[in-house]
């Protein structure tokens, strides 16, 4: 598969196309529960959702999920999540 906006850097550094591949494989026969909308106030779907381009249905979610997945992968990979953790961020 061919990866454009998905091979944007975070943190200095573009995921491998394994990644990608794995990500989107997933993302493609995860349960819709784990997308689906919720009640939560801290949903992290409603968190990014006004930065990434509402779109209100189910297959957006599971995209903008994905894609906040792949930002946070980033971040780990370069320890910055970890950080933050520690920090109690």
């Amino acid at each position: 598969m061919s990866y454009q906006a998905a091979k944007k850097q975070v943190n200095g550094g573009a995921p491998p196309d394994d990644f990608l591949d794995e990500l989107v494989a997933w993302g493609k026969i995860a349960d819709n529960d784990i997308f689906a909308p919720n009640s939560n106030p801290n949903d992290v779907y409603l968190n990014v959702v006004g930065m990434l381009c509402p779109l209100g249905d189910l297959r957006n979610r599971r995209v903008v999920m994905l894609e906040v997945t792949r930002v946070l992968a980033g971040l780990e990979s370069t320890g910055i999540g970890t950080k933050v953790r520690r920090a109690g961020r």
